[in-house]
């Protein structure tokens, strides 16, 4: 999730969606999906609702990945070039509003060369906090 900064860039926010929230969100209850092609094609609308056309770069990412028949004359700068177009520009994913829960995960903090000891969040015992966010209360219509 891509979220406006007040310097004109954009920032990015890493959200979860688990459990209960993925179920309303989804409006979805978990099943097999290599057995029941209609739960399939549901879910690939929702989530291309969500995405965009994610699913389809990672495809053409991946097939430009495979090994090609040199017989066929196809070369690899042309597969270079394939992959960096694909990655230049940006996925058809629209904004959408939703709520946010934030909370904290207990972690253990690692001391670099760069960091200095006055860590407010750090306590004595080496243990510090991650701030997370998480979705809820969201469905796709």
């Amino acid at each position: 999730m891509k979220t406006p900064s007040t310097d004109g860039s954009n920032a990015r926010l890493k959200v979860l969606i688990a459990e209960q929230d993925a179920v309303m969100l989804l409006k979805m209850d978990a099943e097999n999906l290599r057995e029941n092609s209609m739960a399939l094609a549901s879910l690939r609308e929702k989530l291309f609702i969500l995405w965009g056309d994610l699913e389809e770069r990672k495809a053409a990412e991946a097939s430009a990945l495979k090994p090609r028949d040199p017989n066929k004359g196809q070369t690899i700068s042309t597969l270079d070039s394939r992959k960096t177009s694909a990655k230049a520009s940006t996925p058809v994913a629209k904004p959408f509003v939703c709520c946010l829960k934030e909370y904290g995960v207990r972690t253990r903090l690692v001391k670099s060369v760069n960091s200095d000891d006055s860590n407010d969040e750090a306590e004595e015992d080496g243990k510090g906090w991650e701030r997370r966010f998480r979705m809820f209360g969201t469905v796709i219509m």
